[in-house]
């Protein structure tokens, strides 16, 4: 990991985990097991507060994000359709290369019904809790 990617991981955490409110919790380095093949490791994820599971389900998760820098490419055309086929409601990759954030929200079998971009001067705001609000280069 890169110090601008871990910069950033650091800085999310701590951003969200200061709006949470006690009923959601933000973890790092924790596992999701999306099935029984696939069981990445978020960069950041919102999960329900107070589980008490080894690894996280797509049920316990509000939020996933990415932080991209030379991951870009697998985040997008591999980890993405895997978060969204397996039902994770909402996926940010936060972009260090394009310096935008690919929202993905809506998941499918066939991957997500919503993909937009959100450039890192916009604010973004998390589908499942308004008061997650933030925008990247502020941080």
């Amino acid at each position: 990991t890169h110090l601008p990617h871990a910069r950033l991981t650091a800085k999310l955490l701590r951003q969200i985990g200061n709006i949470l409110g006690e009923d959601h919790e933000v973890f790092d380095g924790v596992s999701v097991r999306l099935d029984d093949l696939n069981e990445p490791v978020p960069d950041v994820c919102v999960a329900k507060g107070g589980l008490t599971a080894l690894v996280l389900t797509p049920t316990d998760c509000a939020l996933v994000i990415e932080v991209s820098d030379s991951t870009a490419r697998k985040d997008r055309l591999l980890k993405a359709p895997l978060y969204g086929k397996a039902g994770i409601p909402e996926l940010w990759i936060v972009d260090l290369n394009t310096l935008e954030t690919v929202v993905h929200r809506g998941p499918s079998d066939k991957g997500w019904h919503e993909i937009i971009s959100v450039p890192f001067t916009n604010e973004l705001t998390a589908q499942f809790d308004g008061k997650i609000s933030l925008t990247i280069n502020d941080l």
